[in-house]
């Protein structure tokens, strides 16, 4: 996504600590996300991120830039990146993300330059969007998931 090349902060593990220090999320609840063990987690910040297989350090990765950084974001600099990464990513033109949340095409527009939109119709249209955003996000990360365990399943065959 868009807001993670705004990655100003030191290292991921400087941002993992800094978020659990100051109790803004539970270094529990950062395993149970990233499906990996407690102590996979406490090793990874001790400096040992070989403790965390690749696509868990990307998941963790994504999980901290947005509880971390991604939050001093500015709010429609978030919506206007969703937009870009639903039209890009997704394919889905910004004529049919209109029709699918019930917002006017020149109002997403006019979202998606930054310029002035009616509060009403910008907070109607911003949580459309992160809703769309988010199923459509879990619709390729379940794909993915299946696309990973049949291809392990086929290694396995294969043994």
């Amino acid at each position: 996504m868009v807001i993670f090349m705004i990655h100003r902060s030191g290292k991921l593990t400087d941002i993992i600590n800094e978020l659990i220090s100051s109790d803004k999320i539970s270094a529990k609840a950062i395993a149970d996300l990233i499906h990996i063990s407690p102590e996979q987690l406490d090793q990874y910040r001790s400096g040992n991120t070989g403790s965390v297989p690749p696509a868990e350090r990307s998941a963790l990765f994504h999980l901290c830039m947005i509880l971390g950084p991604g939050l001093e974001v500015d709010d429609d600099e978030k919506v206007t990146a969703l937009l870009h990464d639903i039209i890009q990513e997704y394919h889905i033109t910004l004529e049919q993300l209109s029709r699918l949340i019930s917002v006017e095409l020149s109002a997403l527009e006019q979202l998606q330059n930054g310029e002035p939109v009616d509060p009403q119709t910008k907070y109607h249209a911003t949580v459309r969007i992160f809703y769309v955003y988010y199923g459509l996000h879990g619709c390729n990360n379940a794909a993915e998931s299946a696309q990973r365990a049949m291809e392990e399943a086929a290694r396995d065959i294969g043994k």
